[in-house]
């Protein structure tokens, strides 16, 4: 009993605001869905473009451009729809879990980026093993040099994401989690009167 009113107690005297620091993640989500939808955007049209106008390796190169641009641009869409919830309530559990899920899913993310360079690679190196200007040689080239440019982006994307979210985390959220104090007693929260 004296644990849970400690709790409500220091949650009801909370110096931070967590609609606006889940306000500022969402719109960080936003931002990176629009780059990411710009640039799958970019690829399907150009991908398709040079694609059906292209031969050998830059034709398969293209078309799994393509494919890749098509898929980013639905993920991006539905990213961006999923941060632009408004009706949220937001509290402690909420937020930390939020941005927990965030981190993860862009380090996830960025070891399959790894993964399909990787891949990338690999279709290079079987590609060796046909005549080239064969159909297989240049699926195999073509597909390879694909994966290097798409999963290269998505590495980077995905780090500079991961670092971004992470920075307003460490320069919001954390400051206040340090000034939680927890006991026999329960939990408290001590508030700075000066300035930090």
């Amino acid at each position: 009993m004296v644990l849970m009113g400690c709790f409500v107690l220091a949650c009801a005297q909370e110096p931070i605001d967590f609609q606006n620091f889940n306000d500022q993640r969402l719109k960080i989500t936003r931002q990176g869905m629009l780059v990411l939808g710009a640039w799958g955007l970019g690829n399907l049209l150009v991908g398709a473009s040079l694609g059906a106008t292209g031969s050998g390796v830059d034709k398969n190169f293209h078309f799994m451009n393509a494919g890749w641009g098509g898929v980013n641009l639905l993920l991006a869409g539905l990213g961006y729809r999923n941060a632009m919830r408004k009706d949220q309530v937001w509290d402690l559990a909420t937020t930390l879990s939020e941005q927990a899920s965030m981190e993860k899913l862009l380090l996830i993310n960025a070891g399959l980026d790894v993964a399909y360079v990787m891949t990338g690679f690999f279709l290079r190196e079987r590609a060796l093993r046909h005549e080239p200007g064969t159909s297989s040689y240049d699926r195999l080239r073509g597909f390879g040099n694909s994966l290097l440019l798409q999963g290269g982006f998505l590495f980077a994307f995905d780090l500079v994401f991961y670092l971004v979210a992470h920075r307003h985390y460490n320069l919001e959220l954390v400051p206040w989690l340090e000034q939680l104090k927890v006991s026999a007693n329960g939990i408290s929260i001590s508030i700075p009167l000066g300035g930090r």
